[in-house]
């Protein structure tokens, strides 16, 4: 909590106050991201068709800047997934990456259009190219709420932020769609 705080001594420079900004929002993060991996590794493991052949969370993704910085309108830009996820169907060889975003819903809707934006730029990069090894490619938002109204209206307040979002005739259009559970 002290290197949080960026106090050297928490107990000379405890603030009550201070401690209302923490949130837990990064566990609900976490969580969301580990089951859903968890969950792509067990389909993957009842399938006889599909492999699941790479996973690459965030922090791994970081370390490699090359593969995960483009250039959008002259300046330089870091889109890091929170997780990149490739299936390969074992008939052909055809590999179907997915960059996946765990939403616990705290992005407003111009920051998240800025999201998705960059991450449509990146699905077009030789970087992401590089990275998942084919031009193909889909960005997965996967969101909680703490009731199903809540998993709704943010599944739709989502579509409504991506409906300026950038098309391109090689790539299909948005589809959304929210969990039962």
């Amino acid at each position: 909590l002290a290197s949080i705080q960026g106090t050297d001594d928490l107990e000379a420079r405890f603030r009550p106050y201070k401690l209302q900004a923490l949130r837990y929002s990064f566990l609900f993060h976490a969580l969301l991201l580990s089951r859903f991996v968890a969950a792509a590794t067990f389909w993957s493991r009842q399938q006889s068709d599909y492999d699941f052949v790479e996973t690459c969370l965030h922090y791994d993704l970081a370390r490699h800047r090359r593969l995960t910085s483009i250039t959008m309108q002259g300046t330089p830009v870091s889109v890091i997934a929170d997780a990149f996820l490739c299936f390969e169907r074992l008939a052909d060889g055809v590999r179907y990456p997915i960059l996946f975003e765990a939403d616990c819903g705290t992005e407003a809707g111009r920051t998240f259009r800025q999201h998705v934006r960059n991450r449509l730029a990146y699905l077009q990069s030789p970087q992401y190219e590089e990275l998942a090894k084919t031009s193909a490619g889909r960005v997965c938002y996967l969101t909680i709420g703490q009731h199903p109204r809540d998993k709704e209206t943010r599944r739709a307040a989502m579509q409504r932020f991506t409906q300026d979002a950038p098309r391109c005739s090689s790539r299909p259009s948005s589809r959304f769609s929210a969990s039962r559970r």
